[in-house]
């Protein structure tokens, strides 16, 4: 029999457990789906990339790798454009093709920056596209949801698009992490 600090962890793991769930529910329900078609979408495998990662798509922006972010900023001659995420793709898992739900990006903007695009690929497969956003503020969470349509092929990839007004000091963004859910 385990100890009673084993049985209080215990205890407390189910419950965060029960929470999650729950939480899972309201988001689902945000999002438009049933209950019936939530009890149907149980994630198998969440793939995240941290954003010390990160790929710039203009070779005249820096990005700089600091702690739990890279912080990016534009120069003269590039003041939008793409940041990439190449996410690890798990494509089988026990024997199933997945499904996609939803992809996520983690960040924080200065007051010169903001996030106008997100869209996420499954080889040369665009299966989101979202380009009438103008995100801005401190840690920030972008949550999109995917196709539940569609099998994953190849590999997936977050491309995010990102406007800076000037290169002030204001003129930056800090991405902390990207990934996208399966099913």
């Amino acid at each position: 029999m385990g100890t009673t600090s084993e049985n209080v962890q215990q205890d407390l793991l189910d419950e965060i457990r029960a929470l999650r769930a729950e939480l899972d529910v309201v988001r689902n329900t945000q999002r438009g789906l049933s209950l019936r078609q939530q009890q149907q979408v149980v994630i198998k495998h969440a793939a995240w990339m941290h954003g010390l990662g990160l790929e710039l798509e203009s070779p005249s922006w820096k990005a700089v790798r600091q702690g739990y972010y890279t912080t990016v900023t534009p120069s003269h001659e590039s003041q939008s454009g793409w940041v990439h995420f190449v996410i690890p793709t798990p494509v089988i898992v026990d024997g199933v093709r997945l499904k996609t739900d939803s992809a996520r990006v983690r960040f924080s903007t200065g007051a010169a920056a903001r996030i106008t695009n997100f869209h996420v690929f499954d080889g040369e497969t665009k299966i989101r596209d979202n380009n009438s956003l103008s995100m801005t503020g401190k840690m920030q969470y972008l949550i999109e949801p995917l196709p539940k349509d569609h099998e994953v092929l190849w590999g997936t990839a977050i491309c995010v698009g990102v406007k800076f007004d000037g290169t002030g000091p204001e003129a930056y963004v800090q991405f902390i992490a990207a990934g996208i859910d399966f099913y």
